[in-house]
Parts: structure tokens; sequence; C-alpha cells
């Protein structure tokens, strides 16, 4: 079986929510207290005494817009408030059939002193943690710790204003991540392993570059700057997102709330993303019986931010293996961008699967296949670092 323990760490005074995966022989005690290099100290990482910060409101519908707030482009969605915790509600993950892939993979991610390695993930532009808690449940199958986390102003962790999606703070977020998981007396420092999804992707290059004692980076479906067209996007509509993104840019400049607009809609709305693919994605993660921390609303200003963001840059600086998992129809992020980042890496790989962009997300064997492969990669490169010479 695999145990789900809350934990709470702090990134540069933020208090930042996230669960610990652990498998079965190691989920006797997290222990040390969140101090170190990330910042100040949090609790104990065994407490789990509800959401990081603020209490979390309930988690309100995911309409296009929520509120009111005047601007150029048009009616805003109103600021969403904390999200409910769907961990609290869901049972504990069943224990897993382990393939050959599974077992090796546990051999090689114990050292020698028994601790185990940690995969530390982390999710896109506007994801929250509990989208990762399957993925976190394969590794700690197969024998490793995984962490996975929410960004600040995101889910389940603190910080003003709400969905605000900070590259640079977001990168912070996962080098606080590290070093917490790090400090874990069950975790092996030297076999920590960062795996991102879509502009998680993005980050987990950007952060291994300047860490050399990352064992391996796994960036699926990963943000490498905007295709030169988005696909489905008029100029008009184009026009219109460009304008709230101004506006939003302008409000946050003046201390102003964010002009919120929805993260996903149907083709002709406002959106970051507004496609009939991934409407049908949101709505079946947010509909029936099913709950979620994520929100349909984002301050589009971060936008700017990504616009300057070129992840290749550091994936040559990359002095660890890297996979790139694609997939073959993706236009959000498209194979021909992801390849660069791959070709750029010293030791890059790139894997392609058919399907598009939230394939990866909704086609459940696509998913698995992915993971099997992302195993395999993990256990090979945890085996490579153990026969390097460690320079004391």
């Amino acid at each position: 079986m695999v145990e789900r323990i809350k934990v709470t760490f702090d990134s540069e005074g933020t208090t930042c929510a996230g669960y610990l995966h652990l498998p079965a022989e190691r989920s006797a005690n997290p222990a040390k207290q969140n101090s170190g290099p990330a910042g100040r100290s949090a609790g104990p990482a065994e407490q789990d005494s509800g959401p990081a910060g603020r209490s979390a409101g309930p988690a309100g519908q995911n309409s296009d817009a929520a509120g009111r707030n005047s601007g150029p482009a048009g009616r805003s969605a109103g600021p969403p408030g904390r999200s409910a915790d769907p961990a609290a509600r869901t049972a504990g993950p069943a224990e897993q059939d382990a393939d050959t892939a599974g077992r090796n993979s546990a051999l090689t991610a114990t050292s020698a002193s028994g601790r185990v390695a940690c995969v530390v993930l982390c999710h896109g532009f506007s994801g929250t943690m509990d989208r990762l808690f399957s993925h976190a449940e394969r590794f700690a199958a197969a024998g490793m710790a995984a962490l996975v986390f929410d960004y600040r102003s995101f889910g389940e962790s603190g910080g003003e204003p709400r969905q605000v999606a900070d590259v640079v703070g977001q990168q912070q977020d996962l080098r606080a991540a590290v070093a917490f998981a790090r400090r874990q007396e069950y975790v092996d420092p030297d076999a920590i392993v960062l795996w991102g999804n879509s502009l998680g992707g993005a980050h987990v290059i950007t952060v291994a570059a300047d860490d050399p004692d990352v064992v391996a980076v796994v960036a699926q479906i990963p943000f490498n700057g905007f295709p030169k067209r988005v696909e489905g996007r008029s100029t008009w509509e184009t026009l219109r997102l460009l304008s709230a993104i101004g506006w939003d840019a302008v409000r946050g400049k003046l201390g102003l709330p964010p002009y919120y607009v929805p993260m996903i809609g149907r083709p002709g709305q406002l959106a970051v993303a507004a496609t009939d693919e991934a409407d049908q994605h949101i709505q079946a993660l947010t509909s029936g019986e099913a709950t979620t921390l994520w929100r349909n609303s984002i301050a589009p200003r971060a936008l700017l931010g990504m616009m300057r963001y070129r992840p290749e840059e550091d994936a040559a600086r990359l002095t660890v293996p890297l996979l790139v998992c694609v997939a073959a129809d993706d236009h959000e992020t498209p194979i021909e961008t992801n390849r660069a980042l791959a070709d750029r890496a010293p030791a890059g790989e790139l894997r392609s699967y058919p399907g598009t962009h939230f394939s990866f997300y909704t086609d459940e064997a696509v998913r698995e296949h992915v993971l099997d492969d992302q195993i395999a990669f993990i256990h090979r490169s945890l085996q490579l670092r153990s026969a390097q010479p460690r320079v004391l």
C-alpha cells in the first residue's frame, strides 16, 4: 500500500502545502522539522491539519466568470476563493500490481543507508496537486517517495492575490520543495528526481540546471515558449486576450485586484485556452461527483512572463539525464518546440506518444504507457548515479 501524508513547507515566507506519498516499507514516521535552506521552519511533516495558510472555502463552480470586474476585455471572472480539499474525501490509494520495471525500480530506489529516492512533481500553469496524485502513487508503488505540492496562490498553498501564476515564484516553490524533500530522514538527499508537467516541465529543467545534485529530470508535454500560431483562435480573440493581459498587468502594478479570466473556455470565448477538447477535459474533471482543488480562473498577467520564458537555454546546461515526453498531435506544447529541449540537453531523450496534449490526462492507456517509460528511465538514472564515484 501507498501512504499519503500531508506536509507544509516554507517558500520565501509563503506556506506551500503538499502531500508526500511513501512506499509501504518507508511509511512509518516522516521525521524532520521543515527548517533549513528553504526559509523559516514549518510544522512537522506528518501534520494533516487542513489547508496551508487560511482555511479553504468550498470549491466553487467552475463558471466562466464569477463576479464582475470592469475592463476593456469584457466581463472578468471574480476572485476565486480557497478550494476544498479533495484528498480528505479521497480513499487511500489501492495497492498496485508491480510489474517488472516497478520491481527493478524499487531495488535501485533504496540506497545503502536504507533511504529511498524521491520524485518531486510539479504541475502546469494553473494546475493543482490533486491532479498528480495518481502519478505520485505509481512512483511510490515502484519504491520511491513522491512529493506533490501546490504553487503559491493556488490550491491549498498560501499567497495573495489568488490564482496568479508567477514563473519566478513557482521556480522558487519548486526549489523549496526539493529542499524539504532532502531534509526528510527516509529520503536519500542524493537521489532527487524532478518531474514536471506542461509549465512545470519547463520549471524542472530550469531548476535542475542550477542543482547538480539532482539525479534526473522528466519533462512531460513541457512548455518551451508559445507556438507561433495558436490553432482555433481568431485574430479578434487574440486581441481580446492580449487586451485582458495588459489590463490585468496594469492593475497589478497599481496594487488593484486581478482581472480574472477563465483558464479554459469554449471556442470563441475569452479564455486562456478556448478549444472544444480543453473544454471537454475540464467538464469531465469537474462534473458529477468529481472534486478538485482546480479553479477555472486565472490572472492573465502571468502570460507576459511566459512570453520571455525559454527553458531550452537551461536545458543546454543540464548535467543529468533528461527525458522529454511529448504528444504527437499536441497543439498547446507542440512537438517541434519540445524537440529542442531534448536536442539541447547533453543527455536528452525524446519520446513521442499518440494523441494530443490532453491525452496525457484523459487517455488511461497513454498515461500508463508514459508512466512505465518514466519509471524505467528513473531506474536507469539511479543506477547510473550509483555507479559513479562519490566526490567527498
